[in-house]
């Protein structure tokens, strides 16, 4: 079964994973307000498709870029078997 993992990268350097049940991508995907969720997509994550593919079995992966304490950084968020 697959699992959603996140990866964060600093100055293109791994620094932390973190797997994240699939059931709490589905929540929310279904409770989140349209609002949040367009919000969420125009930054990058999709979760109605990450959900829809986790179920159909399909591959996704969106990489972000993000700044936190005032260096880029940038998060893998994939689905993974």
């Amino acid at each position: 079964m697959a699992k959603l993992v996140v990866e964060k990268y600093s100055d293109g350097q791994f620094e932390k994973r973190v797997n994240v049940p699939l059931s709490l991508v589905r929540i929310a995907a279904r409770i989140l307000p349209d609002a949040a969720l367009a919000q969420l997509k125009i930054k990058g994550l999709d979760l109605r498709t990450l959900s829809a593919a986790s179920v159909t079995n399909q591959p996704y992966q969106t990489v972000l870029d993000v700044r936190e304490k005032h260096r880029n950084k940038t998060v893998v968020i994939s689905l993974q078997d």
